[in-house]
């Protein structure tokens, strides 16, 4: 038994035990202390081997480091000039039919490259996150917000949850007189 001084290890919490019981806890106060030896060592280890993991997994995902190339973004410029080629391409190949078909596909194109130039943050109540959700919504233009009506305001507005606020804001209202001015 190891001894603190002049007081024998464990005398302390002794003194809640029955006396029966003081000889069993000596006895086994040297393992005890080897049990949280042990535990405090393996836990540093522990701690040090998710360091390592963590370090080598931020690593694996960091693309700086990983060699892949980071590209820019398309132009929409270039996307409508690539599309105008292909539907001028089919177009000669296929039927009239055909052709009036490509025509439609590549002025809705240019209805949507148009639309997601107009600045929903314009009106009041709408930020730059609302905006963001509004366009992955597919709403990108005032024509869409002042064409909807008092069903589609409960849809969206249930949908973000924003608890009639589209309603007390007037998006309605402030989307047609944005329109009214590009007119």
């Amino acid at each position: 038994m190891s001894n603190i001084g002049n007081k024998p290890l464990g005398s302390d919490w002794a003194a809640f035990l029955p006396k029966q019981m003081i000889p069993v806890a000596n006895l086994l106060a040297p393992q005890l202390e080897v049990a949280a030896a042990v535990s405090v060592a393996s836990t540093a280890i522990a701690t040090r081997m998710f360091g390592i993991w963590t370090n080598a997994m931020l690593g694996s995902f960091d693309l700086k480091t990983t060699g892949v190339k980071q590209t820019a973004p398309v132009a929409i410029a270039d996307l409508k000039a690539a599309i105008r080629e292909k539907t001028g391409e089919a177009a000669k190949a296929s039927e009239p039919a055909q052709r009036s078909k490509n025509d439609v596909i590549a002025n809705s194109l240019e209805n949507i490259s148009s639309a997601a130039i107009e600045d929903l943050k314009k009106i009041s109540g709408v930020g730059p996150k609302l905006e963001q959700v509004l366009n992955s919504m597919g709403i990108r233009s005032y024509a869409q917000i002042a064409a909807w009506t008092a069903d589609d305001i409960a849809k969206i507005d249930g949908q973000l949850k924003l608890n009639g606020r589209i309603s007390r804001d007037d998006w309605v209202g402030q989307a047609n007189r944005f329109v009214s001015e590009v007119k």
